[in-house]
Order: C-alpha cells, then structure tokens, then sequence
C-alpha cells in the first residue's frame, strides 16, 4: 500500500507528492519492547517471619540472646523475641498465652520443661586483687561479714566490701539454690539492682566482692576460683530450662530442637564452655 502526501513547489510552479510508506507496525512494535525492557521484574514477597515469644529473666537472658542470635543466622524466617519479666510471673504468661517459652531456673513443675543449659556464678573482685582462689567456707564467711579483712582469707590486708543483689531477688535466690547454699549477708552490704551496678560497684571499690553470672563477666572484675573445703574445683551453676504451657509446636519446638542440637549447644557455651547441656566441666 502506498501514500502520498504534499511535498511543495516544483520549479515549474506545480506540486510534487512524495511517496510513504506506512511504518505503524514497526513503530508500535518498538514501543513495546522499550516497555517489556523497562518494565521491573516480578519479586516474590517473603514470607511473614514466625514469632516465637520467649520469657526471660535476668538470669537467663543472656543465654536467650546467644541462642537467638545465632538462629537468626540459620533461619531468618523466625524471630526469637525475649521479654523480661521476674520469676514469678513466668508461670502466668505462658498460661495466659502472653509467651510461647520461658527460660528459667526454677521451672513449675505442673508444666512442660526441657533442659537447655547451665548458668554459672562467679565471685568477683576488682582486677587489682591479689587474690586468685577462695573456698567455700571463705566466700561464705566474707558475704557473712566474718572476717571483715583480705588478710585473713590469703589477700592483702584491707577492709572486704560485700556487694549483693539483695535479699529476696531471684538472683540472691538463684545463688542460694546453688551449692554456695543459702545466704547470710552482712548489713553493711552494698546492693546492686543490677548485673552492670554489681560489676560497676566491685569494680569501683578495692576491697569490694561481689557475684555475677559467667556471660556478665567482662575485664572490669576479677573472677575468683572457688574450691570446696578439700581444695578441689567447685562450679556454682544451675540448670536453665525452657518452659512452656503444653509441649511445643511448630516454630517454638523447631527452635528448641535446634537449641538442643550441636550448633545450639556451640552457641550457648559461646561466651563460657560451663553452660552448655552434658558439660562435665
């Protein structure tokens, strides 16, 4: 099919056409290949992560953080959220749905429980102690305020400074419940509300001792190692558990599963071998 269409003038006066070819098809067909190259691709939305809501307390947070981030890392399509809350209210949350888990030394015995792994306590004293080792009766004594000196127990003469949790905590309980047995403080105890005051109070203080759980430790304190009357090593730990209403489903069993497998106990003793599940140490 051919057109015409007005050119102008020729030199005789008249008009020349000029022939053109229609190139519609061509045109439109340009357009839609620069559309199909420009168009973005298709992507597949992830999908909605799964929640699994686990209890906490300060106890055993730290152990919920190094499982929990390690997880992310292997399945980001869960997220293991930790809330704090005191011992006694574990219990209640996870009846009342308000948790999937709970973490906790002390677990009820009217509900699900499966081991985890150990928390460790650790007397500590400012870097600058000399002393490296006590015993049992001697950590007990100190706490007790009997003796009131760093010379009687092997250290350098000057006064002790007991720092605690203070009486009826969890953590005072918790340490109570260990092989340190239960707890007699001296009155003129400081008290820490927190992990970071007892490290900041003892580190503050030349003669202060104090306690902490072994994933509070860091180069501000001093662990001291503890040995039984006999002079053999002595490990204060407890076992934590995870809790629940009924036996788990789906993402919460699926994390404990792995928790208790080999990469999970990796990441629990990742910031002390003590606390990993079947440990002898």
């Amino acid at each position: 099919m051919r057109a015409t269409i007005p050119f102008g003038p020729n030199l005789a006066g008249g008009r020349t056409r000029r022939p053109v070819r229609t190139c519609w098809p061509l045109i439109v067909g340009l357009l839609l290949a620069l559309l199909s190259a420009c168009a973005s691709p298709t992507l597949t939305p992830r999908p909605t992560p799964a929640l699994v809501r686990v209890a906490v307390t300060d106890i055993t947070e730290p152990l919920l953080l190094d499982l929990a981030a390690a997880y992310a890392r292997v399945n980001p399509d869960v997220v293991v959220a930790p809330s704090l809350a005191p011992q006694s209210a574990l219990a209640a949350q996870l009846v009342a749905a308000q948790a999937d888990l709970a973490f906790t030394i002390a677990p009820d015995p009217t509900l699900f429980a499966t081991p985890i792994g150990y928390v460790p306590f650790e007397f500590v004293v400012r870097p600058g102690n000399p002393l490296k080792s006590i015993s049992l009766p001697q950590a007990q004594g100190l706490f007790a305020g009997r003796p009131a000196d760093w010379g009687q127990v092997g250290g350098a003469a000057g006064s002790v400074q007991v720092v605690t949790r203070g009486p009826g905590t969890g953590a005072a309980a918790a340490l109570a419940a260990t092989a340190f047995g239960p707890i007699t403080v001296t009155a003129s105890a400081l008290v820490a509300p927190t992990w970071a005051a007892m490290r900041q109070l003892v580190a503050a203080n030349p003669g202060a001792v104090g306690y902490l759980i072994a994933p509070e430790l860091d180069g501000t304190v001093k662990p001291l190692a503890l040995q039984d009357a006999q002079g053999a090593p002595l490990a204060l730990r407890l076992l934590a558990v995870a809790e629940a209403a009924s036996e788990p489903s789906g993402a919460a069993r699926n994390f404990l599963a792995w928790a208790q497998g080999p990469v999970g106990q990796a990441a629990v003793g990742m910031r002390n071998e003590k606390l990993a599940v079947g440990s002898g140490k």
